[in-house]
């Protein structure tokens, strides 16, 4: 009988914790009319575009104003999305509506002049980038930046007597997990039934604090767990994906780096 290899994915991620959404940000179906903001082909690392406020800018369920932009994203890039022109509050949104990430703080009186988004995907897809128009004078200009640059290629994991263990760290070279985390990607070859166990554990406090979360190649999660060690099993031949994530500690929540970053850590995985 021939085998149909099918691609899934692992990811190992040390998830950020999340913020309150603010009273402005409203999880809603993305607009279906939203404008395209798309990076033609690999040479193609820039596109802008330049829009205006309108008094028939569509609204939300609360009634507030925004424009939106479609932006089609793949898997093996790092994404740069920047806002300039306006004091407006923006987001993120997946194709369910759902916020990815926030461009904004309870706290702040008024919203930045400007305002970057760094994220990477684990599968190709559609998000949404939702910028509030309420309160602007019509016709006030604001312009949108995407550019890419390639992600780091994930290494092949090579298991010994069926298992694997490396010392690695992650750096400022690495990609970006969506949200405002480094990444380091691995990949692993199993058979469908196949059962492993992996854990992530930090280098410097000793401990497994990263938590690891199993994801196919649609990036739908299968397994996960918290700071512990994770069990799971092959749901079909293929090659899974292996994330390590910085949870937030690479990154400062508006888009600003902390440099400098390294954060080592110890990697096993096991097949059962």
């Amino acid at each position: 009988m021939k085998t149909t290899w099918m691609p899934v994915y692992l990811a190992v991620l040390a998830l950020t914790a999340s913020a309150p959404t603010p009273i402005w940000a409203q999880e809603q179906d993305p607009n279906p009319k939203s404008p395209e903001l798309r990076l033609k082909d690999e040479k193609d690392a820039k596109v802008s575009i330049t829009a205006k406020t309108a008094a028939n800018d569509p609204q939300e369920k609360s009634g507030m104003p925004y424009k939106e932009f479609a932006i089609p994203v793949e898997p093996d890039k790092v994404y740069t999305l920047t806002r300039e022109g306006l004091h407006v509050w923006q987001y993120l949104l997946d194709t369910n509506g759902k916020i990815l990430q926030i461009g904004g703080h309870n706290g702040d009186r008024l919203p930045p002049l400007s305002w970057s988004h760094y994220f990477q995907v684990t599968a190709k897809t559609v998000v949404y980038a939702r910028i509030h128009t309420g309160g602007q004078v019509v016709g006030a200009e604001f312009t949108v930046t995407l550019t890419s640059r390639p992600a780091p290629k994930p290494e092949a994991i090579t298991l010994t007597d069926g298992k694997f263990a490396r010392a690695d760290n992650l750096n400022e070279a690495d990609g970006l997990y969506m949200g405002s985390s480094v990444q380091k990607s691995y990949l692993l070859t199993a058979e469908k039934g196949q059962q492993f166990t992996a854990e992530l554990v930090d280098q410097k406090r000793k401990s497994a604090i990263l938590p690891l979360v199993v994801v196919d190649g649609a990036g739908k999660e299968l397994a996960k767990s918290n700071g512990a060690q994770t069990k799971f099993v092959a749901p079909a031949d293929g090659t899974y994906r292996v994330i390590v994530h910085s949870g937030g500690t690479g990154w400062g929540e508006r888009g600003t780096r902390r440099a400098p970053f390294r954060h080592e850590y110890s990697l096993s995985i096991r097949r059962e």
